[in-house]
């Protein structure tokens, strides 16, 4: 059964690898071609900068998509990552003002923290409540603890 098991996550992990590099390949063509071969000389400017910012968020998000399919655990907040990039590739095409989509990225990292701390602190402690030794049962519904 096990070996049936890994068999099955091995077959996944190559299926959604390849959906993955297909995806980043794309998108990073894309993004080289309307904005590199438009205009080359803008290359070693600002479009060279935004399309190695692109590159290296692809190949970060992919290693580790991939990486974590091999294993079988979740991957999806790398997932996110690698569809906001997607995003922010095609759409910067159209528009400068879509690099703002990245915010996303430290907003959500702030949120979670933020919750994490506001659930610490706001768990209310256990109560420590003293041993009872006895009890005098002065009605049956309402029984009084002495200690």
């Amino acid at each position: 059964m096990a070996g049936q098991s890994a068999k099955r996550i091995a077959k996944e992990a190559a299926k959604y690898t390849s959906i993955y590099l297909y995806i980043m390949i794309s998108c990073i063509l894309i993004h080289f071609i309307s904005k590199g071969l438009y205009n080359p000389s803008k290359l070693l400017g600002r479009t060279g900068f935004g399309f190695a910012v692109i590159s290296t968020i692809y190949l970060f998000t992919y290693s580790s998509i991939k990486s974590r399919l091999e294993v079988g655990v979740g991957y999806s907040m790398y997932q996110d990552v690698y569809i906001l990039n997607s995003l922010v590739a095609i759409l910067s095409i159209i528009s400068s003002y879509f690099w703002y989509i990245f915010l996303l990225i430290p907003i959500y990292i702030i949120y979670k923290i933020g919750k994490i701390i506001i659930n610490w602190v706001f768990t209310p402690e256990p109560g420590i409540y003293p041993a009872c030794s006895k009890t005098i049962p002065v009605n049956h519904k309402h029984p009084l603890y002495i200690s």
